[in-house]
Parts: structure tokens; sequence; C-alpha cells
């Protein structure tokens, strides 16, 4: 990609890549059959790429050949660039440290979420009605917390929950059946439904599995239950997973009504 971008700019400007190393920047021509193949140059020598042609450093990275617009920061190309200079060892201890760094840049993330939800649900506590409630749609045919059964738009309702935060955020409704999610969630239970298309690991979810919904947690390559006589489910070997949502509570119903 950078090789392009610099023929590309050579061209504009009556002038070849190796013409303009020479000539330029005062390097050997044998820099260019490195840059075809990959290599990137140091940073200072990008700087003086991007001052000479009047584009911003991160250009030369773009597959944009009409906008000039960044792809990557400055110190991110720099990054790049210092990369590209050490061995394979030294590659592997970066990429290590790398890893732990985004891993706990993840949980810090996580973490500000979680307690900006508890903010939220403060916020919310103070202002609810006291014996409130809310409507939501309900879908009367069960997610199967077993075999599985299907999500039907026909057998939907509205149903009146007592006004929690949870069901304030909840999108829907959907009953339980069967008894592979005890002792969180039992049969017959009516869980809070927040519509999303994925749920983090470790999360219960509301999932579609090859035409048939049921109420597991995510746990990767795996749908768990927390009955233990039931096996994971193994997600490699299903044609078709859908997420329909993240289940956030469980509703108190008040009562129900059809459309």
């Amino acid at each position: 990609m950078f090789y392009d971008q610099l023929n590309k700019l050579c061209k504009e400007n009556n002038t070849t890549p190796t013409a303009f190393i020479t000539d330029k920047l005062g390097l050997s021509s044998s820099k260019i059959t490195a840059w075809k193949g990959g290599a990137i140059p140091k940073y200072g020598i990008l700087q003086k790429i991007s001052e000479y042609f009047k584009v911003p450093v991160s250009y030369l990275f773009s597959e944009d050949n009409d906008v000039v617009k960044p792809c990557l920061e400055e110190r991110e190309i720099e990054l790049i660039s210092l990369f590209k200079q050490l061995d394979e060892y030294d590659k592997g201890k970066v990429f290590s440290k790398a890893e732990t760094l985004a891993e706990l840049a993840a949980e810090r993330v996580a973490e500000q979420k979680k307690e900006n939800k508890t903010e939220q649900n403060d916020v919310i506590d103070k202002c609810l009605p006291l014996n409130g409630t809310c409507d939501k749609t309900y879908y009367n045919r069960a997610a199967c917390a077993g075999t599985g059964l299907y999500l039907d738009e026909a057998s939907a309702e509205t149903i009146t929950v007592r006004s929690t935060p949870e069901a304030l955020a909840a999108d829907f409704a959907i009953p339980i059946s069967g008894d592979s999610m005890e002792d969180e969630f039992h049969s017959g239970d009516i869980v809070l439904v927040e519509s999303c298309p994925c749920v983090r690991k470790g999360e219960v979810g509301i999932f579609l599995i090859d035409g048939n919904v049921c109420i597991k947690e995510y746990g990767g390559r795996f749908l768990i239950s927390y009955n233990k006589k039931y096996k994971p489910i193994d997600l490699s070997k299903h044609e078709t997973v859908v997420c329909f949502g993240k289940v956030i509570g469980i509703a108190e119903v008040v009562s129900k009504t059809h459309f």
C-alpha cells in the first residue's frame, strides 16, 4: 500500500520513486526494492515524503485515491515503522504486551459501562412512581431452556409489568420453558430482554439456533446451560445462530392483553 501511494504521487509530479528518493531524499535506490516488498520506511523518512508532496503521512497508507483523509494517526504509523524494524523475538514480546494492555483497556471500558449503567439505574429509580407499571411486547411462545422453540411473531401480546430499571430498559419479554437454566431462571419465568445483535461472554441471551429459540449463557464457542445435566451447545455445529438480545431481568407481570 505504501509503495503504491508513493508511486502514484511520483507520477502526479512527473518523476519516479527511484529518482525521487535518490535526488530528493538522498537515499540509495535499493530502498525501492524493499518498499515494493512491503517494507515501511522509518518515520522520519515518511515525514519528509509527506512534507515534499504536501499530504498527511496517513495518506501514504490510504487506499483512497481521490480524497486525502487519514486512516491512521501519526503515532500509529510511527509505531508500525518501529515495529517493522524488530526481529521476530522482539515482535512477539510487543504482541504479548499489547494484548495484555488491550485486555486491561477492555476491562476498564466494561467497568466504566457498568458504573454508567448503575448511575443510570439510580436516576431511573428516583424517577419511578411508586407501584408504577409499563407495557412490553410479549412473545407467548416460550424460549425453551432445553431443546428450543421457535419465536413466533404471531404469538405477540402486550403485557403490563411492574416498573423497574430493567423493565424500562427492556425491548420485549418472553417466557421460559424447561429447567436447563436453573437455579437462575425457572420454567414459567418471564424474562426481560434488551434487543442487541450480540452479547458479551458470560452474559445470558436469547438465541435462535437453526430455527429454535433458547435462553443460554454465551461462552464464546459454546452456549452454556446452568443446569449441569445439559451439555454446552457447540455453535460451530449449527448453520444458523442469531442473537435476539440480552436477558436483563425477570418481569413482575401485572396483566396481559392480546394484540
